[in-house]
């Protein structure tokens, strides 16, 4: 962005007013955090998707999706064939159906939401698999499922032996239609005492990032009228500024 002598001028004032004084000076720019709740879920019909996605928004969370090797059919999940693929999973404890892929870093992570489907009053298989895959001791685990009907019952009590090394929350149950409201309401009560993530916090322009050559500057904008002037006249994208001061 090329600035006029006058934009430059009003950028400077606005500046001058909107910075608190408590601005952080630091010699080399900080690296951002990493995040440190994972959503990972298995969902099938995309009700537990959806979940999901209201809790990557509430949380500024990263999400992983559960997803099987070989993708279950509709045959797969006829609940009146005995035979049928999902049935033999549910009424084989040792069943491990294979997932395709793996989160790339699981120790970055604090807390893990865990999300499924009720199958037949259980979470699937498949979710064991995902459980017996990581190391997962002293992380969170917080399990929420999607049901017509059905509550979370037992279901997440069954998966505490497989990361018996991790703390579990209790879970929650979700229709699928669930909406963010009902979502957040349910973290809100979880008290949990992770951060959220940094860039939702900083997403309406509160913080503003200032670097002169190597030097980085930090600082937190006032709530007034020349904090809005200095977000507006930021509005248009990145702004350099080129000084040279004469000798």
């Amino acid at each position: 962005m090329r600035m006029t002598g006058k934009r430059f001028a009003a950028l400077m004032l606005a500046l001058a007013a909107a910075l608190m004084a408590c601005a952080r000076r630091h010699e080399t720019a900080p690296a951002p955090e990493e995040g440190r709740i994972l959503i990972a879920y298995f969902s099938n019909t995309g009700n537990t998707e959806n979940i999901a996605g209201h809790l990557a928004e509430i949380l500024g969370a990263d999400t992983w999706e559960i997803t099987a090797e070989t993708a279950y059919s509709a045959a797969d999940l006829n609940y009146n064939d005995s035979n049928s693929r999902a049935n033999r999973e549910q009424n084989d404890p040792d069943a491990r159906p294979a997932i395709s892929g793996s989160v790339a870093d699981m120790g970055r992570y604090d807390v893990v939401f865990l999300g499924y489907p009720i199958w037949w009053g259980q979470a699937p298989r498949i979710v064991s698999t995902f459980l017996e895959g990581y190391d997962l001791a002293g992380k969170t685990i917080v399990p929420f499922c999607t049901s017509g009907s059905s509550g979370i019952g037992t279901s997440a009590e069954a998966l505490h032996g497989l990361a018996d090394s991790a703390e579990w929350l209790d879970g929650g149950r979700f229709s699928g239609g669930a909406s963010r409201g009902e979502v957040e309401e349910w973290v809100n009560g979880l008290g949990l005492t992770v951060r959220k993530e940094s860039a939702a916090m900083e997403g309406d322009a509160a913080v503003l990032h200032i670097t002169i050559d190597d030097t980085a500057l930090t600082a937190s904008l006032e709530d007034n009228s020349s904090a809005a002037a200095l977000r507006e006249l930021l509005g248009g994208g990145d702004v350099r500024v080129t000084l040279s001061l004469g000798q």
